[in-house]
């Protein structure tokens, strides 16, 4: 049944509407969380009419009221995308079980063999392919103040990293830069970033994450989580990170720490507690989307190639 979903679905009306409901439900609660809010705002920054300006997740208004004025049928549409872009060229497939490899091959094919499509169907987001999502607002940076529903203070910088083409992203998701980053303005040495903060009362922790990945793009950030003093010396916090980061670009990065990074990276995966079938089967669909080889399929994502 699982498998008629991609190759013969029904979309009924109320089915549509059920779903309408749940995003409704869904959005509503996302209306308080902070994450979720900054998110939103961010997108509002987006390049015009790059689908990045588009809002994240929809609700009823803009599925259901806002089409109607426009003239359309959500589940018309819904049929039409359907028809569009659920092509097996287009799809990767997992599947995790105890039967032999035999068992399990016979069982994908025959839940997913009516899945249409040969592969002829272009990826809708290559059009946007080496496009900027945040084009700088001016030469000088803009700050954005957002006043929080949770009692927080955070200081967050980020920076949009462009692939302009395919090998561009297959490099960025293999050799994994912004491990080496992360660890580099994380550190919590003597002399560090962060113990700097701290000794001035500015800031608790730094974080430095590959916060999303899209094909086209990848958003670099650095979180600190500062102090109502930190606050006010804002302007000090990112010169004092500039400041790493050009001295970075002056001496190079240290070969040790892109050795420390591949290693505690390699660590990590190997002893990594066991997942579920259904986390192991996610994470293994998500590699083979991102690109990554078959021959690393399962730890391509865990280890810097």
């Amino acid at each position: 049944r699982f498998g008629t979903f991609f190759s013969s679905p029904l979309f009924t009306a109320s089915g549509t509407d059920r779903e309408l409901s749940a995003i409704e439900s869904e959005d509503a609660k996302n209306r308080q969380e902070d994450n979720f809010r900054f998110n939103q705002l961010r997108k509002s920054f987006a390049a015009s009419g790059h689908p990045q300006g588009k809002f994240g997740t929809g609700n009823r208004a803009t599925l259901e009221t806002e089409a109607k004025k426009q003239g359309l049928d959500t589940r018309a549409e819904l049929l039409s995308f359907f028809k569009r872009y659920y092509d097996a060229g287009l799809m990767a497939l997992c599947v995790v079980g105890r039967e032999s490899l035999t068992e399990l091959i016979r069982l994908s094919e025959s839940a997913f063999a009516g899945v249409k499509g040969n592969g002829s169907v272009q990826n809708p987001t290559l059009r946007w392919q080496g496009l900027n999502p945040f084009p700088p607002i001016s030469t000088a940076g803009a700050w954005l103040e957002v006043v929080p529903v949770a009692d927080r203070r955070a200081l967050t910088i980020s920076w949009p990293i462009v692939f302009p083409d395919v090998s561009s992203r297959q490099a960025w998701i293999r050799c994994k830069p912004f491990e080496a980053v992360s660890y580099l303005l994380g550190h919590q040495g003597e002399s560090s970033l962060i113990s700097i903060l701290r000794r001035r009362g500015w800031a608790n922790e730094v974080l430095v994450a590959n916060v999303r990945e899209d094909d086209n793009f990848a958003q670099l950030s650095a979180n600190f989580d500062v102090t109502a003093d930190g606050l006010r010396h804002r302007d000090e916090i990112v010169e004092a990170m500039y400041y790493v980061l050009r001295k970075l670009e002056r001496e190079g990065v240290p070969a040790y720490t892109l050795d420390e990074s591949r290693g505690m990276a390699e660590v990590r995966w190997r002893f990594q507690p066991k997942q579920d079938s259904l986390s192991t089967a996610l994470g293994l669909v998500a590699n083979m989307q991102r690109g990554f080889g078959p021959e690393d399929y399962v730890s391509g994502q865990a280890l810097v190639l």
